[in-house]
C-alpha cells in the first residue's frame, strides 16, 4: 500500500455538514481531481459508501447497474443533491448505504494515496482546508502517514488549524513548530512535473537478489517508482500552506 493522507469528520452530534455544503465540497473535490495530476490516486472524500442491492428483483447484476445509472441521471436532472438522490435510491431498494464513507463512527471520511508525491499531499491538505471553510460547523481531522504534515492528528475547522497535545513537553514542541512556520512542509510543485506514476509491482522483483530487493525497498512506501523524481535545475516556486491558515491553535487534551 502506498502512503496515504486520511480525513475524518466524526459523527459525534456536534459536527454538521448539510447536503448543500456537501454539494460544494464535491464540486471542489472534482476541481482538484481534474485540475491537477495525481500520480498515485485521486481524492476520495465520501459521506456514504454505496453498494448495489443485489437482492433487488432485477436479478441480472448488469441490468441492475444500468438501471441504477439511469435512475441516478434522471434524479440528478431534477436538481436533487447527491445525498438526496442516494437516500431516494436507498428507499427504492436499489442501493445499500453505509453512512460516513468507509470508516465507522464518521459523518464523512476519505483518503488519497500519494506515496512520495509531496505536491499531491499539499493539494489534498489544501482541499481539506477549503472544505472546512465550506462546512464551518464541522471539524476535519487529518492524518498524514508521511511527513508533509508535521503533527498527528490535526484538526481543521473554518480555516483554523487545531493542534492537540497531551503534555507540556508536546505543547513546547508544538509551539516551536508553529513559531517556525513548519507545520506544513514547503513545496516546490516543479519538482513533481515529471513525477512517474505509482506502480504496485516492480518488474522482476521476485528474481532479484536479497541486496537488490533491499535497495528497491529502502524507502518505506516509495517502491513503485523507478526514477529520481526531483528536477533541481527547474526554477523554484515555493508553496507555503502555513500562510493560508487563518489561525493555528494549540490545545491540551
Amino acid at each position: 500500500m502506498a502512503r496515504r493522507l486520511h480525513c475524518f469528520v466524526a459523527a459525534n452530534g456536534k459536527n454538521i455538514v448539510t447536503d448543500q455544503e456537501w454539494e460544494e465540497i464535491l464540486r471542489l473535490q472534482h476541481w482538484y481531481s481534474s485540475e491537477f495530476f495525481w500520480t498515485a490516486g485521486k481524492p476520495a472524500l465520501k459521506m456514504f459508501a454505496v453498494f448495489p442491492n443485489l437482492d433487488h428483483p432485477l436479478a441480472d447484476e448488469n441490468e441492475l447497474m444500468e438501471y441504477i445509472s439511469s435512475r441516478w441521471s434522471d434524479l440528478r436532472a431534477t436538481g436533487m443533491t447527491e445525498n438526496a438522490i442516494l437516500r431516494k435510491m436507498h428507499e427504492e431498494k436499489l442501493i445499500l448505504l453505509k453512512e460516513g464513507g468507509y470508516h465507522d463512527g464518521c459523518l464523512l471520511s476519505g483518503s488519497v494515496r500519494v506515496a512520495n508525491n509531496e505536491w499531491n499531499a499539499y493539494l489534498f491538505t489544501e482541499f481539506i482546508l477549503k472544505a472546512s471553510l465550506i462546512a464551518q460547523r464541522a471539524a476535519f481531522e487529518l492524518h498524514d502517514e508521511g511527513e508533509f504534515i508535521n503533527w498527528r492528528p490535526l484538526m481543521m475547522q473554518n480555516g483554523t488549524v487545531c493542534i492537540y497535545v497531551k503534555s507540556q513537553q508536546q505543547y513546547r514542541r508544538a509551539e516551536q513548530i508553529v513559531s517556525a512556520n513548519e507545520l506544513f512542509a514547503l513545496i516546490d510543485p516543479h519538482e513533481y512535473d515529471d513525477h512517474p506514476d505509482y506502480r504496485t509491482q516492480v518488474y522482476g522483483f521476485r528474481k532479484m537478489e536479497r541486496e537488490e530487493k533491499r535497495d528497491v525497498l529502502k524507502y518505506w512506501n516509495w517502491h513503485g517508482y523507478d526514477s529520481d523524481v526531483h528536477s533541481p535545475e527547474k526554477k523554484e516556486m515555493i508553496y507555503d500552506l502555513n500562510a493560508k491558515v487563518k489561525e493555528m491553535r494549540i490545545l491540551m487534551t
